[in-house]
């Protein structure tokens, strides 16, 4: 196969390009983090994934060098915060996969299916990694696979999707399906000393995402599935699904904006989705009170607090959730996951249920409303 990928720079980040009949995708060398990725099925074009703001602003954002391309979705490892060393060595946040180069190893066609292949060799730890995508002319969805070799040890994953959040005056709803535990993030999340401030009460359980418990006594409870929730608070709060038959998945529709984004994923490799509220709620660089997104973070670690806390006891393996996945040098580890969109119309409302069927999936919404999306789930 000849190679199709386009190099080419967006949002001052340089990476590649690729391009299906339905689906227009960037990722970053940088991070290997991806957006703009345009869906263009029916013909409207739909950009779900968020973009920091700072990124014409020139700031000096190596002290966190995850920020600096900050984008759309990437693969984590070690997921979380890394201020801890382990094993002498301390990981940048969200690990290198998120902020060393990738480097391209390869793209091309077979059929109706474009691939691109991405590689990094770790600096940190022994072993490297391989990002494939894959679009498909017949659907709005993107296939991710990252393949491990190499490496050895127990460490915490994730893929971090980050959307754009409901415009002033606009709603979106955020859905899961059954899950078996509900936290907010233990410990301060959000810490007042670095300019930023929570809504959540921390280490709380829950069982209805919709009532999620408050800090504060006026309301005791907040709505997670209604977006946009208070403004100037920054949160996390997490389900964790035991392993089934089919893909676990989460859903955000946006009704007024014709359109859901939904990921799937494996509950054995990555049982925990971490949801990201950030509601303009961090005052310090480069966030500066304007910021607002929402995460979707598909992961396998203790929160997003790093490699440290996830690989030693927690509040997650105390309950019997493992909060790490386990690599080995004697075979490779494949994390697979898939993000796509459904056309929905304005009165689509919220999800209710999603139904798997041979060629795709179906949305449901509270009122009976369908919506169908065609993607091959059976690739998780």
């Amino acid at each position: 196969m000849s190679d199709i990928a386009v190099r080419k720079v967006e949002f001052c980040q340089p990476g590649w390009e690729l391009a299906s009949k339905k689906v227009n995708f960037f990722i970053t060398e940088n991070g290997g983090q991806t957006a703009p990725v345009t869906f263009a099925g029916d013909g409207k074009a739909v950009r779900p994934y968020f973009v920091s703001p700072w990124q014409t602003e020139g700031k000096d954002l190596s002290g966190c060098p995850v920020l600096a391309p900050l984008r759309g979705d990437f693969f984590c490892l070690p997921f979380g915060g890394n201020g801890d060393p382990v094993d002498g060595v301390t990981f940048p946040c969200h690990g290198e996969s998120a902020t060393a180069k990738w480097h391209l190893i390869g793209s091309g066609r077979e059929g109706t299916k474009v691939r691109l292949t991405l590689g990094m060799k770790f600096t940190l730890t022994d072993g490297e990694i391989q990002k494939t995508v894959t679009l498909d002319d017949r659907h709005e969805a993107i296939y991710i696979e990252d393949k491990v070799s190499g490496l050895e040890g127990k460490f915490p994953i994730g893929h971090h999707a980050i959307l754009d959040y409901p415009a002033p005056g606009e709603k979106a709803y955020l859905a899961t399906g059954k899950f078996d535990l509900g936290m907010v993030h233990p410990g301060i999340f959000s810490d007042p000393v670095n300019k930023e401030f929570q809504c959540l009460l921390p280490g709380a359980e829950f069982s209805d995402p919709a009532k999620l418990p408050s800090m504060f006594k006026t309301p005791d409870t907040i709505d997670g599935t209604t977006m946009p929730m208070p403004v100037g608070y920054t949160d996390i709060y997490a389900w964790f699904r035991k392993d089934t038959s089919l893909p676990g998945w989460t859903a955000v529709a946006f009704p007024e904006r014709g359109y859901i984004w939904y990921a799937l994923k494996d509950n054995a490799v990555l049982p925990g989705t971490a949801v990201w509220n950030a509601n303009q709620g961090r005052y310090g660089e480069p966030w500066n009170g304007r910021t607002s997104c929402l995460g979707v973070e598909d992961c396998c670690a203790f929160f997003a607090a790093g490699a440290k806390p996830s690989i030693e006891p927690n509040e997650l393996t105390k309950r019997g959730w493992k909060s790490t996945f386990a690599f080995s040098k004697a075979a490779p580890a494949s994390i697979r996951v898939i993000q796509g969109i459904a056309r929905i119309s304005a009165d689509f409302g919220r999800i209710a249920d999603v139904k798997f069927a041979e060629s795709g999936i179906e949305f449901v919404s509270a009122d009976g409303l369908t919506a169908r999306a065609a993607v091959d789930w059976k690739f998780i």
